[in-house]
């Protein structure tokens, strides 16, 4: 059932819907799904650390492009690519760290893309 709350906002009031096996609960289909909440937090960690939001597929890959040629590269390059907001704030090891975590996170094969698990516990790793 949809209600409306008070400002106006719809939410469900049930809100996990039960699926047939074939159907979008599928073991497969979840799979998918958690294959793009791992693009989205990519996307966000690419945010976080060049302080801009990506608004095309073309920016996305060019801003990809960038950063990778940045990590094998020039270290400085990675650096100034770092949103000012943040410099002075963090080791290059950690924003190299988080660069490659976001590159990987939005690899264009969903299948190339890391586990949850993994970008956890590289996260963790790169604040040490």
């Amino acid at each position: 059932m949809i209600s409306t709350s008070k400002n106006g906002k719809i939410f469900s009031e049930t809100p996990f819907a039960v699926h047939e096996d074939n159907d979008i609960g599928s073991a497969h289909n979840a799979e998918q799904g958690d294959k793009q909440d791992i693009y989205q937090i990519g996307l966000i960690l690419l945010e976080v650390i060049t302080g801009k939001p990506t608004e095309s597929q073309s920016q996305l890959e060019s801003l990809k492009a960038q950063l990778s040629e940045a990590l094998t590269e020039d270290q400085d390059r990675l650096k100034d690519m770092a949103d000012p907001a943040i410099h002075g704030t963090f080791a290059v090891d950690s924003l190299r760290t988080v660069a490659e975590i976001a590159l990987n996170c939005t690899a264009s094969d969903p299948s190339d893309r890391p586990s949850i698990d993994d970008v956890l516990w590289n996260l963790q790793y790169s604040i040490w």
